[in-house]
């Protein structure tokens, strides 16, 4: 297998549902992370007819699954103990996800907390950390990902907290610079051994995820030597904005694809 594999975000495309895996087929791409769908759609993935309609077009097509993100968690408050409904509401969402995982062969669920669910405190890390904890053990072999705003260091003191094998970091290049966290090139060689997966995307320090691979503030092309020098293997995932209007977001898309491929050939 090679040592990279290249995919690209779901929510980063126009909306073609199941079809997205024809699209990521046609630029070139191996994969798709999937987002679980959100609470106004009826989190679509829970829905076995249509896990059923990705599956068949990931078969015809021969693109994978690569990630399952959990962005519905953000309209919870996932970093205090909260009412009884909302505890419940948020370990079926999880169970649920974990089943959508299972049956889509997606080895990876993404948890992000940013935002108001930013774990800004140590009482926030517990809280979250005991959460981890409850999808890591409902996860199995599939990978639990944190993707956060948390220093390197603090980083490794919630892999500490939770101790599961399968909780990894989910890494950005651009978030360190976008959210004021960190230095992306220095985080990535403090977190060697402990990333799952890669985001790349880019910024101008106004507007994310909204300017073309290696010419923002994230530090791509400083990343990607990093990686290519460590023994990270796995997927590089592309999430970059393609479906802003009066953009010729194809071609955008295809520069940043070459760009990416480039950067880890």
């Amino acid at each position: 297998m090679e040592r990279f594999q290249f995919g690209i975000c779901e929510w980063c495309l126009p909306p073609v549902g199941p079809s997205v895996c024809r699209l990521a087929a046609e630029y070139g791409l191996d994969g798709v992370a999937l987002d679980f769908g959100s609470l106004h759609e009826g989190l679509l993935l829970a829905d076995p007819r249509i896990r059923r309609w990705y599956a068949e077009e990931s078969r015809k097509t021969g693109v994978s699954f690569c990630a399952l993100a959990m962005n519905v968690l953000s309209s919870f408050d996932m970093i205090h103990k909260g009412f009884l409904e909302t505890e419940a509401a948020i370990r079926q969402i999880c169970d649920e996800a974990v089943i959508a995982a299972e049956k889509l062969h997606i080895p990876v669920i993404q948890v992000p907390n940013f935002n108001e669910n930013a774990m800004t405190e140590r009482a926030h890390m517990e809280t979250m950390a005991e959460r981890f904890r409850g999808l890591c053990d409902r996860a199995g072999e599939i990978i639990v990902g944190t993707e956060n705003t948390l220093s390197a260091g603090e980083n490794k003191e919630l892999l500490r907290m939770v101790d599961r094998k399968n909780f990894r970091v989910y890494f950005d290049t651009e978030n360190p610079a976008g959210f004021g966290f960190g230095d992306s090139p220095e985080m990535l060689e403090s977190l060697e051994g402990l990333i799952c997966q890669i985001h790349v995307k880019d910024g101008d320090g106004k507007r994310m995820s909204m300017t073309p691979l290696g010419t923002g503030n994230g530090r791509f092309l400083e990343c990607a030597d990093i990686v290519m020098r460590s023994d990270y293997r796995g997927w590089i995932i592309l999430e970059n904005e393609f479906k802003a209007y009066g953009r010729d977001n194809h071609s955008l898309l295809q520069n940043d694809i070459r760009t990416m491929k480039r950067a880890f050939s």
